[in-house]
């Protein structure tokens, strides 16, 4: 018999192809056949999914280390971790959606725009916004981590790391506050926010064995650098919009 996939001969009895790896798939289909081949993957120990997912709360040195010092087969692979947590959270937040206009309600000022629309929109658009958002992280990363010598590439995998972490927290606060306990809009957000930043400070201070007073002195840095780039970015989206409204 020959492997399907590279053709070449397989010897008797083989689970895998000798030459391509390809595993040997000799039974039609099946539904059970179909978890185990195309979601089951995802979500089991021997693809490392649950492996990576509770490592990067316990050893998060060793998952980000792993892959850009070329054991690529350890952990989960770091941008497919983030496509499925993007996917992840557009289901979760589609299924649980979140009253914005309660956050409108409760700052008791007039919203200058639709929140509910931008969000609507915000969470349609989600994989590409993460997708989009890893680059400037990663960019902030290695402006600010500089002297440890990692480049943007490896930042790249640290952040697709970290922000898909710090996105499944996200999730499981809004369940636990906001959909379970139904704690109001800013609890939400300000522990949201919190967990965070802080999420983010223990991975890279676990990665680059930082004492905490560093660990905050980086942490201000970020958080200014992001403050910096938000304020451009909506002032960038004013002068558009002004352009636009003449």
């Amino acid at each position: 018999m020959n492997c399907k996939s590279c053709q070449a001969i397989l010897p008797q009895d083989a689970s895998f192809c000798p030459a391509c790896g390809s595993k040997i798939v000799t039974g039609r289909l099946s539904l059970q056949g179909t978890w185990t081949e195309f979601i089951g993957p995802f979500f089991n120990w021997d693809n490392f999914f649950w492996r990576t997912f509770l490592q990067l709360f316990t050893k998060p040195e060793e998952v980000l280390g792993a892959y850009v010092s070329g054991a690529r087969k350890k952990y989960f692979h770091p941008f497919s971790y983030l496509i499925i947590y993007g996917t992840i959270a557009v289901l979760f937040l589609k299924l649980l959606p979140m009253d914005w206009k309660e956050m409108e309600a409760q700052t008791n000022q007039k919203p200058e725009f639709d929140m509910t629309g931008f969000m609507e929109t915000y969470t349609s658009y989600y994989n590409f916004f993460m997708i989009g958002i890893i680059p400037v992280f990663a960019w902030m990363g290695w402006i600010i981590f500089r002297k440890f010598r990692h480049n943007f590439a490896e930042h790249l995998v640290f952040n697709s790391y970290i922000q898909a972490q710090v996105g499944y927290l996200t999730l499981i606060t809004q369940l636990i506050l906001y959909n379970i306990l139904s704690l109001d809009m800013n609890t939400y957000t300000i522990v949201s926010m919190l967990l965070s930043f802080s999420y983010g400070a223990y991975g890279f201070a676990r990665l680059y064995q930082l004492s905490l007073g560093k660990t905050l002195v980086y942490t201000l840095i970020f958080i200014g650098m992001l403050l910096i780039l938000l304020f451009l970015v909506s002032l960038i989206g004013t002068i558009i919009a002004l352009s636009l409204g003449k």
